[in-house]
């Protein structure tokens, strides 16, 4: 699953697709989780990240039923319907609410899958959760997030490999944007922790990984261990042990908030539109999304016109039965008319 759109277009239809399988009022909390989510979905596009996040749930699912059903039945698990993203569903809203409640506490989506299966492993469920089931039940709510801090704890960098291959955060595409700003603080916090040798974690985030500048990088060394480590760093340069990663310039559609191009997450009044380096491109994008939408299915949300029509036609008929049955109290003998 790619972390990122490389055309326009793509990024265009993914807001379209959305737009048809999801209510508004649900898209509009892209814009809230847009800055809060973890740093490897922070350019993905909410469809994109749903996608990503019902397949890591998928994986889990057939792994759970073989360790408490059996081989047999495992295969049989898929963790999601075979056309979850074809068309509006249930099943797939709570995808999409779960997705967003882990984006709304920052964290990587394999983590808190992990620990839900775990959790209901746990309390001995023989059934797999569902995707809304992995935050516990209502019964369940501070048991679950003291166990899930202390196993997020021991566990979280096993769910952060994929961070060495995110070209967003690479020095040829720094652009000051407050997502780069963040990661880089990230980055300089697992540094400055104790574990491996100063050099090492240089090369890999400064060379290999050109996530932070080196001449920076080199002054959160301990001044008596600033020398022997420069000298360490030229002699793996000299042997060309760095292999750093290529380099890969990102048209600015790769570098847009997730929440880019929703329209119902776009709202200039709030902070983060107003102040959003790429609001003008989500005005625009937004724009075309919804002519596209009008175009092709008359509104801009098809899911929440037939629902509205819906509960219309349902308010219509309690109406009908309603004034059936006055009339036919009013029929009755010993009713009064008028």
């Amino acid at each position: 699953m790619s972390k990122f759109h490389l055309e326009e277009f793509e990024r265009l239809m993914d807001s379209t697709k959305a737009c048809k399988l999801i209510m508004p009022d649900v898209l509009a909390r892209e814009r809230e989780v847009a800055r809060k989510k973890f740093y490897e979905y922070q350019f993905m596009s909410p469809l994109a990240a749903t996608q990503h996040f019902a397949e890591l749930y998928s994986q889990k699912a057939k792994a759970f039923a073989r360790m408490h059903q059996d081989i047999e039945a495992a295969e049989k698990v898929r963790g999601m319907g075979r056309n979850l993203f074809g068309k509006p569903s249930a099943s797939l809203t709570e995808f999409w609410n779960t997705r967003l409640k882990a984006d709304q506490m920052g964290v990587p989506y394999g983590l808190i899958i992990e620990f839900g299966f775990h959790f209901a492993g746990r309390r001995k469920w023989r059934a797999a959760p569902r995707p809304g089931q992995l935050f516990g039940s209502k019964n369940s709510g501070e048991t679950w997030l003291e166990m899930f801090k202390s196993y997020a704890e021991e566990h979280f960098t096993q769910f952060t490999r994929e961070l060495a291959d995110l070209p967003q955060y690479r020095s040829e595409n720094y652009r000051g944007l407050q997502s780069q700003d963040d990661f880089r603080e990230f980055i300089r916090e697992a540094i400055a922790r104790p574990g491996k040798q100063w050099d090492r974690k240089i090369i890999q985030n400064c060379i290999e990984r050109r996530y932070l500048p080196l001449s920076e990088t080199l002054y959160m060394v301990p001044k008596d261990l600033r020398k022997t480590t420069i000298e360490s760093l030229r002699s793996s340069i000299r042997r060309a042990e760095p292999t750093p990663a290529p380099i890969e310039k990102l048209l600015s559609i790769s570098l847009v908030p997730s929440c880019c191009g929703i329209p119902s997450a776009l709202d200039h009044t709030t902070p983060e539109c107003s102040n959003c380096p790429f609001a003008e491109l989500c005005t625009s994008m937004c724009e075309t999304v919804g002519e596209r939408m009008v175009k092709r299915y008359g509104s801009l949300s098809p899911l929440k016109d037939s629902r509205d029509e819906k509960r219309k036609e349902g308010q219509r008929r309690r109406t009908a039965r309603h004034r059936a049955k006055q009339a036919e109290l009013k029929k009755l003998p010993g009713s009064v008319s008028g």
